[in-house]
């Protein structure tokens, strides 16, 4: 399917069909306009309340995490300052401690298990599930695997370390971080079918020639 270049036009008649004008001054006929009507009489911009209506239908809810009242919608990521050093954390959860060995700890929301959690060997997860998934990179044993939770956890790093927060490096120093699950989620519009794109991007049911 040939791309298409879509303007989104918020106004009333008379910014669309000023917005028309420079299209067909640059002959850019193949371009979409979609109006917003933000006017009182007007015809060419789609009225709100109808969109909304339409809308709806495609708006998922996507829960974050957030750290020290930073909020990310992918992941946080510790590893340790020295590279190349085994880096050392422990995670409480429900007053339970387990320990982290290896290159560093993805602690990743579900709309981010398919980012840098997947490339970690982390699980998939259909992303409108409210969670927590602890995914270690590269850890010093096998038996460290990937674990997915529903409940705030605490997080102490036990050696020098970094903190990323949706590939941002921070500056956060402490002992100890409790990571919370947002309390609101961020809704957005998605249009595309969750299985069949993962089916389409990881090139799953292909048959093997």
């Amino acid at each position: 399917m040939e791309e298409k270049i879509i303007h989104i036009i918020n106004g009333g008649d008379g910014t669309f069909l000023h917005h028309v004008h420079k299209l067909v001054e640059n002959d850019s006929f193949d371009d979409i306009l979609f109006g917003v009507n933000r006017g009182h009489v007007g015809f060419l911009c789609n009225e709100t309340d109808e969109l909304q209506d339409q809308i709806s239908q495609y708006i998922e809810n996507r829960w974050m995490i957030q750290i020290e009242g930073h909020k990310c919608l992918n992941e946080i990521v510790f590893s340790s300052k020295n590279k190349g050093k085994l880096f050392e954390i422990e995670i409480i959860i429900s007053n339970e401690s387990l320990i982290f060995q290896g290159d560093g700890l993805i602690i990743s929301t579900a709309t981010g298990s398919t980012a840098y959690n997947l490339s970690a060997g982390g699980p998939i997860i259909e992303p409108t599930l409210k969670c927590i998934i602890l995914t270690p990179i590269c850890p010093f044993t096998l038996s460290a695997r990937p674990i997915v939770v529903s409940q705030n956890i605490i997080v102490k790093p036990l050696m020098d370390y970094m903190i990323h927060i949706d590939g941002f490096e921070t500056d956060l120093k402490k002992s100890k971080f409790e990571i919370n699950l947002v309390e609101k989620p961020l809704k957005i519009i998605k249009f595309n079918n969750f299985i069949k794109a993962i089916q389409k991007k990881l090139n799953w049911n292909q048959k093997i020639k």
